[in-house]
């Protein structure tokens, strides 16, 4: 199956830097980060839905509620790998230029958060979503929580998505 950061340039642009890890990469984080006895455990027991990013801003685990936001039960690896707005489907990575692209992005407030996150900083930010789903653009409302963590020597963000409105 093709994953949407095979293809991936590595520009730097003014907002950020676009480099991804390859998908067997990303499944070496995820290995690394389910196989702490308490780790999993911990992250299902969280009602809201919970993404760990890596450096690169990349999904490299997500917890059953997170499945729930996409309807991807049946492949959860298949969103491995995406940034935050490709994980959620934002109307703004169907511009062909993916997620974080400062042409339609520069007005997100979830990066900062994340990005504040894995520089070490707590952050949180609130924000509308433009998703397309069923051939219509929704606007859902919602904060996002994000905390810092080194595991493995490597910095994590772990992002706590809060729907605001139903």
């Amino acid at each position: 199956m093709a994953h949407i950061f095979e293809n991936s340039h590595t520009d730097k642009t003014p907002f950020c830097e676009t480099n991804r890890l390859s998908y067997d990469d990303i499944l070496k984080q995820r290995d690394l980060l389910i196989g702490q006895s308490a780790f999993k455990a911990l992250s299902e027991s969280l009602e809201f839905p919970v993404l760990i990013l890596n450096e690169h801003k990349q999904v490299v685990f997500l917890n059953t509620a997170a499945l729930d936001c996409v309807h991807e039960h049946d492949h959860p690896d298949h969103v491995l790998g995406f940034r935050f707005g490709e994980f959620l489907g934002c109307n703004h990575m169907f511009n062909g230029k993916g997620c974080e692209d400062p042409s339609t992005c520069a007005n997100c407030n979830e990066l900062p958060a994340i990005l504040s996150a894995l520089d070490g900083r707590i952050a949180e930010a609130e924000g509308v979503l433009t998703l397309f789903e069923n051939n219509a653009e929704n606007g859902m409302d919602y904060k996002v929580s994000c905390h810092p963590f080194i595991f493995n020597e490597e910095a994590y963000a772990l992002v706590k998505l809060i729907p605001l409105s139903a």
